[in-house]
């Protein structure tokens, strides 16, 4: 039988409280590493001794960030963007050894994982991906409009739409496929930052688009 995953918004609560304890990070880190390893080597198939270090890179970065507290509000998937960054920086830093073009910098595409545990950790770090609109400014909207490239095929099975009120991400929408184009209303919201979680995917989602309108009464 399959384990629980891990409870991702406790643990990074818990390093953000208590940042030079050993024993919190080390459990975030424990929790994290194997996402984490299927991410890079699905990224790039090469020398593993390139991944442990970009992993390494990866720690300490977010050692530093946990002890800064500048952002409290993340969601796993960022933990994971910072980690494939390490690995495009040390690919980088060894350019000689490695050719750079093995790793695609702007849309970096998974292979086929080597075992079932690697294809396992790879749909469940896919469940946590997340989209993000930080506005300059609150608006109001009843709205959101969401768009699936589907050149690749369907592959979002569920979604939520958050939006930051009272201090806290409050659920607008949660639904299950997007689609070639889907139109959710509800209740007016006025805030500055909204995102997108996707919960489930079959394989990496393109999201096409993501916007708010306010339609009003009709």
């Amino acid at each position: 039988m399959r384990e629980a995953e891990p409870n991702w918004d406790a643990l990074i609560r818990d390093c953000f409280r208590h940042p030079k304890d050993e024993t919190t990070l080390g459990r975030f880190f424990e929790a994290l590493l194997p996402y984490l390893t299927a991410a890079l080597l699905a990224t790039y198939t090469g020398d593993r001794e390139i991944v442990r270090d970009a992993l390494q890179s990866a720690f300490l970065k977010y050692i530093n960030f946990f002890r800064k507290a500048e952002n409290r509000d993340l969601a796993i998937g960022y933990f994971v963007v910072v980690a494939k960054n390490c690995l495009i920086d040390e690919l980088r830093r060894r350019k000689g050894e490695v050719p750079i073009d093995e790793v695609a910098e702007n849309e970096l595409p998974f292979v086929q994982a080597s075992s079932e545990d690697d294809r396992e950790a790879r749909m469940t770090l896919l469940q946590y991906a997340m989209l993000q609109l930080d506005l300059t400014k609150p608006v109001t909207f009843d709205h959101v409009q969401l768009m699936e490239r589907l050149n690749n095929g369907q592959h979002v099975q569920s979604f939520r739409v958050e939006a930051w009120e009272a201090n806290r991400w409050q659920t607008i929408v949660e639904d299950h496929t997007i689609g070639h184009k889907r139109i959710e209303g509800f209740s007016l919201r006025t805030t500055s930052r909204v995102r997108l979680n996707i919960l489930s995917s079959t394989d990496a989602a393109e999201i096409r688009e993501f916007a708010l309108f306010m339609v009003g009464d009709k």
